[in-house]
């Protein structure tokens, strides 16, 4: 079993990551394709109201479901569906501690709203990366 200093080193590595796979996935799919920051910020209120990340990914689903930027597709592929297998990465990397998997997914969200706020105040596509 991992000790709270070994899962907390193990986050603090990832950051980075996450950092940029929340830019990636906002830049993908670009400002008008992506929900209100007001969305993603009561995404955020579920992950943090739950120990659940079936919770989480079910939200992202009912979200699709009601609103048309969760659903908005982008060569094929739906944010949601896009949201849901971020999620899905996260708990992988992390399926030997689910409690640091959903710190991260926590974290993840945090990072994409941050981005998604500054796609909206320069009202553009964002940053190409290659």
């Amino acid at each position: 079993m991992e000790g709270i200093l070994e899962r907390l080193e193990s986050i603090e590595k990832r950051k980075d990551h996450l950092v940029k796979e929340a830019e990636k996935l906002c830049n993908d799919y670009g400002r008008e394709k992506i929900p209100e920051t007001a969305q993603l910020q009561n995404l955020r209120t579920v992950a943090f109201s739950t120990s659940s990340i079936e919770e989480i990914k079910n939200y992202i689903k009912y979200q699709m479901g009601r609103i048309k930027e969760w659903f908005s597709e982008k060569e094929g592929k739906k944010f949601g569906d896009a949201l849901i297998k971020k999620i899905e990465e996260e708990k992988t990397y992390f399926s030997s501690n689910p409690d640091t998997a959903l710190y991260s997914i926590r974290l993840f969200i945090g990072y994409l709203i941050r981005y998604a706020k500054y796609l909206e105040k320069i009202g553009g596509e964002g940053e190409k990366r290659p």
